[in-house]
């Protein structure tokens, strides 16, 4: 059994992703992910983590081509590459990483098995949409759902509001995007801790980790600062 993860990025830290992979390869299964190129590689194979990675331009035209026709003719680039591995199961990172996979069985007589794994909520992701294209987004997301094998959301709530607002008989799987468990070395804690106080003194502390942008929950620590000087926020973006 050969599976297939389209991840457009590239493949940097994808701790959800290579636990997925990670099963599969116990389970005997090839295991073969499409990623963005990284450092002009592309169209190459090279192995991360354990993982063979297939990269990929998101630019395929050149970079003289408006981002947007590139964009749509890399949905296809990527697809020829996935439709050409011949797989069993196909797991897309996201909507596009499931978009390209769909795309690949076109005119296949035996398709293999499309799994969403949303890493996200794709109705309340943090980009600016008009609502014409958040109409879009969600009729699009709906149609792929209805092809998919299976659905997998980050958390409860997540997974309960795609079961309502799609209508689902079955509730996506939820598999939690958490670290594996690892031993705490106190002394080295304790050694940063006193770095931390040092340059920027002591008291409570208020931790941000996260991606460092709008929409990220960033916004609630620097609106509590404003009138609460007891605290200091530590960043760890």
């Amino acid at each position: 059994m050969k599976v297939v993860k389209i991840v457009p990025n590239e493949f940097n830290n994808e701790s959800r992703d290579e636990r997925e992979l990670g099963i599969c390869q116990e389970m005997q299964a090839e295991v073969l992910v499409f990623a963005k190129e990284k450092n002009g590689k592309k169209n190459m194979i090279e192995t991360v983590d354990g993982f063979k990675v297939h990269r990929c331009s998101t630019r395929p035209l050149g970079g003289k081509i408006p981002n947007i026709i590139n964009r749509l003719a890399a949905l296809f680039t990527w697809a020829y590459f996935v439709r050409k591995s011949k797989p069993d199961i196909i797991s897309g990172h996201d909507l596009v990483g499931l978009t390209i996979g769909w795309i690949s069985t076109w005119f296949v007589n035996k398709k293999p098995l499309l799994i969403y794994d949303s890493h996200e909520f794709e109705l309340g992701r943090n980009i600016e949409r008009t609502r014409l294209q958040k109409t879009g987004i969600q009729c699009w997301e709906h149609f792929l759902i209805g092809r998919s094998a299976l659905v997998i959301m980050v958390n409860d709530s997540i997974a309960d509001a795609v079961k309502k607002i799609y209508r689902l008989k079955e509730r996506p799987l939820v598999i939690r995007n958490i670290p594996p468990r690892w031993d705490i070395n106190k002394e080295e804690c304790d050694s940063i801790r006193r770095k931390i106080e040092a340059d920027m003194g002591q008291g409570q502390y208020l931790l941000y980790h996260g991606a460092v942008s709008r929409g990220r929950g960033i916004e609630k620590p620097i609106k509590i600062l404003t009138y609460n000087h007891e605290y200091r926020l530590l960043i760890l973006g």
